[in-house]
């Protein structure tokens, strides 16, 4: 399992936490998110960090991650996780970052989140 990120990242953080608290083993690797290499758009097709690999699986966003890491760490068949209200399949993150990036344009979805 492998961490990417910049440690400065408070969400970067948040994630190595909940990796030490579960005592789950994880490699990091340091990756500025300033500079969209294509390495880190390989891994998130916005350029965004955190982003965690397990396997084949590939898990962004610090929310989504410390999600991932409480049902692995509690055995849970894995797969599909929720955020916000939103089913996301971790298998299938690169389909579903279009989807989350157009609802993030919506004015609505900006304001429910502002409340």
């Amino acid at each position: 399992m492998k961490l990417y990120g910049a440690s400065q990242s408070p969400f970067v953080r948040k994630a190595h936490i909940v990796l030490e608290e579960k005592g789950i083993p994880y490699e990091t690797e340091n990756l500025i998110p300033v500079l969209k290499t294509p390495e880190l758009l390989a891994l998130h097709p916005m350029g965004k960090i955190p982003v965690l690999r397990d396997g084949e699986v590939v898990v962004p966003d610090s929310s989504v991650i410390c999600a991932y890491l409480e049902k692995k760490a509690l055995g849970a068949q894995l797969g599909t996780l929720t955020l916000a209200g939103i089913e996301i399949d971790v298998r299938r993150w690169p389909r579903t970052a279009s989807y989350y990036r157009a609802l993030l344009a919506r004015p609505s979805f900006k304001t429910a989140m502002a409340q």
